[in-house]
């Protein structure tokens, strides 16, 4: 066979569904049929494309938390070739005490900033690069080591600062890595 038609659909596909005005159940079943093969054979693809074997060669370097007036400023020296970084917030150095989490998308975030309000408080943070693999789960890089920073309450003449551009998006193990994903951890 000169060419590959496994996964090819004529120019006329749409026009063989209507026959007299009304749709051909029967073509449209034999379209249908080809479109799910045709995908089946890409999504079978991607996964035989996925990188298997990657690993996440770095680690977070020069990790940083400055502790401004109402929010922790985090910066850090962005590891190569990850889809991003997982955030954690505790509140002993032992990073035992989780109290939020967050996930900062794409390889080049090197900052985020965490509003708290008014207060003066001591956190510890921690960050994670990851992976997200095309089966929807992740694979975690080594974690940076536990960083200390301490937030500035403003006085009564000073304004508040203002709110990130983005609102970050809490992650938990419970209800996934956003918008319906299932995290698995390799």
């Amino acid at each position: 066979m000169a060419k590959d038609t496994r996964h090819y659909l004529s120019p006329e596909w749409l026009e063989s569904l209507v026959v007299d005005g009304k749709v051909d159940r029967s073509a449209a079943l034999r379209v249908a049929q080809r479109i799910n093969s045709a995908l089946s054979a890409i999504s079978n693809r991607l996964d035989a494309m996925e990188r298997p074997n990657a690993e996440i060669t770095g680690r977070i370097e020069s990790f940083a938390v400055q502790g401004r007036q109402g929010l922790f400023h985090l910066t850090w020296i962005r590891v190569i070739e990850v889809d991003g970084y997982i955030i954690e917030m505790f509140t002993d150095l032992a990073a035992t005490a989780q109290v939020g989490s967050w996930v900062a998308w794409g390889a080049s975030t090197v900052q985020y900033q965490i509003p708290v309000g008014n207060v003066s408080i001591t956190r510890y943070f921690r960050i994670t690069p990851f992976l997200e693999r095309l089966s929807g789960g992740l694979k975690l890089g080594t974690p940076s080591t536990t960083v200390t920073g301490t937030s500035v309450a403003y006085g009564a003449g000073e304004a508040a600062p203002t709110a990130p551009t983005v609102s970050p998006a809490p992650y938990t193990e419970s209800s996934g890595l956003f918008q319906g994903k299932d995290v698995l951890v390799e």
